[in-house]
């Protein structure tokens, strides 16, 4: 991923810094000077190394304002050594497009701009399950705000995306571990602060099914608990010939099952309760005959 991006703007004293955004600043103020004499025609890349071993890759840009007022650029990120040239290309050219909407304003709100447009048009890295998934819909977001020049909102949301995703992933995978050692209350507090993170980032669909998924499974013992019982009751009614009673406690197990996902057990009840109703009827029918 890029270290960093930065801004050059012409003015009558050449070109100068308008925004700067890097772990280290100072990489990209003593280069200014290279830099304005790096590039040779229009819409052209430089590459120039840094004293930090890594490489700085900008492009040169030409645009009438909105005043037909002529204005150069140059915008560049300072690449780490496993970024992809190519990739990187691609992004300089997004932020260009986006960038002669908002060449006239104060520096601070350029660099704002420039940042999320920076940021946003990075490539989220693939391979990182729930991580890689949240990051790409808040990117995306981010993107959809700045077109409406919701800078801010956008940049609230990208600053999240840094690290709310990871955090998620990583309360996720915690409190499932909880869950599978029964250490309910502890997954409960877990997966709750997951599900916080998760609302406050407009994830309200995985929230949801954080949720639901806490919820099946911390009642998990109370519900086995509760068929147990209903199958007890079945087998005393049978046992007093009480035939109705039993298939209708066979049948609320069933839906007791239903709500935990046990398939099988819910088929298995049904299929006790559909017999004792058939017999029950057939039952009913007989001693009728006899009146």
């Amino acid at each position: 991923m890029p270290l960093g991006v930065f801004l050059l703007q012409w003015t009558d004293e050449g070109f100068q810094l308008r925004a700067n955004f890097h772990d280290n600043p100072e990489i990209i103020e003593e280069l200014v000077m290279r830099l304005s004499i790096n590039h040779g025609s229009v819409d052209t890349f430089a590459r120039m190394p840094t004293r930090n071993d890594t490489t700085i890759l900008s492009l040169y840009h030409e645009f009438k304002d909105e005043n037909r007022k002529e204005q150069k650029i140059i915008v560049g990120i300072d690449m780490g050594t496993e970024d992809s040239r190519e990739e990187n290309e691609i992004l300089l050219k997004e932020i260009v497009k986006m960038i002669p909407e908002h060449i006239h304003k104060d520096d601070k709100e350029l660099g704002s701009i420039l940042y999320a447009m920076y940021v946003s048009n990075q490539q989220v890295p693939a391979g990182d399950g729930v991580n890689d998934d949240i990051k790409t819909r808040l990117v995306q977001r981010a993107k959809n705000l700045i077109k409406k020049q919701e800078i801010d909102k956008a940049q609230e949301l990208l600053e999240l995306a840094k690290t709310v995703p990871a955090r998620i992933k990583e309360l996720i995978e915690k409190g499932n571990t909880l869950l599978k050692d029964k250490k309910i209350p502890d997954a409960e507090r877990i997966f709750s602060e997951a599900i916080t993170l998760a609302r406050k980032i407009g994830e309200d669909e995985l929230a949801e099914r954080l949720s639901n998924q806490v919820t099946r499974t911390t009642e998990k013992p109370k519900v086995i608990e509760k068929i147990k019982k209903l199958e007890e009751q079945a087998l005393k009614a049978m046992k007093a010939l009480k035939i109705k009673k039993a298939a209708e406690s066979f049948l609320k197990a069933s839906k007791e099952a239903f709500k935990i996902n046990d398939i099988d057990a819910m088929n298995e009840f049904l299929r006790k309760h559909e017999l004792l109703a058939e017999f029950h009827a057939v039952d009913n029918d007989r001693n009728r005959s006899f009146k």
